[in-house]
C-alpha cells in the first residue's frame, strides 16, 4: 500500500498533429446553439390579466390570414341631425371603448384565441385563452368592443360577425347575424373564470320604438340590417327637469290605485295619468280608510300629504 501512496496519476496530453486527435463536435455544436436564440412564450398583461406572446413564426402566419385570407370593411360613423328610418337597429355608443377583433384560428393544428387590435394600421395580437367549440377554430372572426365597467372588470362585447367557419358573413342580415352570435355564446362557448381574460358578451341591440326607454345622455347608433357603407350616430340630450321641492306636510291630491298586494298602492298624478310614487301607509288608521274606499272599486281621487321622514306621500281622507 505504500508503494502507492505517493503515487499521482499521469495526465494524459495530445498532440492534434502527431496522433491526429480531433476536438469531438460536439463544442461546435455548443457554439452553435450559444448563436441560436429561439422565440419563448413570455408572459405579458392584458386585461389586468397574463397573457402569451407569440412567436414569430406563429405571429407572421397570423398576420398573413388576417390580412390576406381574410376581408372586412370599416364602416365609418357619419353623425346625423335627424334620426333616419325606423328600420335600423339601434345600440348605445359605449364610452371608453377599445375596438378589437376577436380571431379564433388554427395553426399547425393548435387553436388560438387572439385578439386583434389596429393601431393606425398596425396589427397588434394578443394571444388568450377561450373555451369555444373546436369547429369555430377554423377561421371565425368577430368584432367587438373591450370596456372596462365600473367595478373594474373588462368585457368584451360582441357587436358582428365578419367569419363563421371560414364563411364570408359580412353582407348577412344584421339580425341574422346576431342570432347565430346568441346560439354560439349558448352552446358553443363555455365561461371558465380561471382561463378567460374578460367576460364575453353581445352588444344589446334594440328596436327604433324603444328610443322611449332611454333615460340619460348617450349617442345612438344606428345599423343597418343589411351592409352599408357606413352606420348613423345620433346624439341624444334629454331635456333637463325642472326640479321641484317639496316641503314636509304639504298636500297634494293624487289618483291613487290598488296593486292586489295588502297596503300597497300606486300614486298617479291626475292631470298626465303618469306614475309618481307608492304610497306611504304607515299607520292603521290611513290602512283602515284605504281598504274601505277600494271596496267597490279600483282607484279613486284622494290627498295625500308629504313625509319627510319616510320620504313619500301619505294619503288622507278628502
Amino acid at each position: 500500500m505504500n508503494a502507492y501512496k505517493n503515487y499521482q496519476r499521469p495526465q494524459k496530453s495530445y498532440n492534434r498533429k502527431s496522433n491526429g486527435f480531433k476536438r469531438p463536435l460536439r463544442n461546435n455544436n455548443r457554439n452553435q446553439q450559444k448563436n441560436y436564440k429561439p422565440m419563448k412564450e413570455t408572459l405579458s398583461s392584458f386585461c389586468q390579466k397574463k397573457f402569451i406572446s407569440i412567436d414569430e413564426n406563429t405571429k407572421r402566419q397570423l398576420y398573413q390570414q388576417i390580412t390576406q385570407r381574410y376581408q372586412f370593411e370599416h364602416k365609418p360613423t357619419i353623425k346625423l341631425e335627424q334620426i333616419p328610418h325606423p328600420e335600423y337597429l339601434i345600440t348605445i355608443n359605449k364610452k371608453n371603448k377599445f375596438n378589437f377583433l376577436l380571431f379564433l384560428t388554427k395553426i399547425n393544428g393548435k387553436n388560438y384565441s387572439v385578439f386583434v387590435y389596429n393601431n393606425k394600421g398596425q396589427l397588434h395580437l394578443y394571444s388568450v385563452k377561450f373555451r369555444f367549440n373546436n369547429d369555430l377554430y377554423n377561421g371565425t372572426l368577430f368584432k367587438g368592443e373591450l370596456v372596462k365597467n365600473e367595478k373594474d372588470c373588462w368585457i368584451y362585447y360582441i357587436s358582428d360577425l365578419l367569419y363563421l367557419k371560414g364563411q364570408y358573413y359580412q353582407n348577412d342580415k344584421m339580425s341574422n347575424k346576431l342570432q347565430i352570435i346568441a346560439d354560439i355564446m349558448k352552446n358553443e362557448y363555455e365561461f371558465d373564470e380561471f382561463m378567460n381574460v374578460c367576460h364575453l358578451q353581445i352588444k344589446s341591440y334594440f328596436l327604433f320604438n324603444h328610443l322611449q326607454f332611454i333615460k340619460k345622455d348617450c349617442q345612438i347608433l344606428f345599423i343597418p340590417e343589411h351592409f352599408q357603407d357606413h352606420i348613423y350616430a345620433y346624439d341624444v340630450i334629454l331635456p333637463k327637469k325642472k326640479e321641484i321641492v317639496i316641503k314636509n306636510n304639504d298636500v297634494k291630491e293624487f289618483k291613487i290605485q290598488t296593486t292586489g298586494e295588502i297596503d300597497v298602492y300606486e300614486l298617479y298624478e291626475i292631470k298626465t295619468n303618469t306614475f309618481d310614487s307608492i304610497a306611504c301607509v304607515n299607520k292603521l288608521k290611513t290602512s283602515l280608510y284605504l281598504r274601505e274606499e277600494f271596496k267597490n272599486k279600483d282607484s279613486f281621487i284622494t290627498k295625500a300629504k308629504y313625509s319627510s321622514y319616510f320620504s313619500c306621500w301619505i294619503p288622507i281622507s278628502l
